[in-house]
């Protein structure tokens, strides 16, 4: 008898307790993070609550572009990346000397469809 209660009472806890549980909701369309390859850093602390930001770059030989990594916070939504209104589908930015200052927007689509953008203002150096 103890033996079948311990049973239903683990089959009731694994029922209970699941793993979406755990997740951000379905309208969460924010980042948990933004980096950048090439060891470029954000003039600013990144704050998934923050939507703008600045970025300083010097291109080189050894910097001709970056990756822009961005992790949603619900890993169920999903990120894209534009650049003057075109989508930039590997994330990849070119950059040369004495191109002028631009800036680019992350889109985070939630599961819901709830978007949520940010800006990264870059600036040539």
């Amino acid at each position: 008898m103890a033996l079948k209660k311990l049973v239903v009472l683990l089959a009731f806890l694994a029922l209970s307790f699941s793993c979406k549980t755990h997740l951000p909701s379905d309208d969460n369309a924010m980042l948990a993070s933004l980096r950048f390859s090439g060891g470029l850093k954000l003039e600013e602390e990144f704050s998934s609550s923050s939507f703008e930001y600045t970025l300083k770059i010097t291109p080189s030989i050894d910097l001709q572009g970056f990756f822009v990594i961005c992790i949603p916070d619900n890993p169920h939504s999903k990120c894209k990346l534009f650049l003057a209104g075109i989508e930039i589908p590997l994330f990849y930015i070119p950059v040369t000397a004495g191109m002028p200052n631009f800036n680019f927007e992350i889109l985070v689509i939630s599961p819901n469809k709830t978007e949520q953008k940010y800006k990264v203002n870059v600036v040539v150096l």
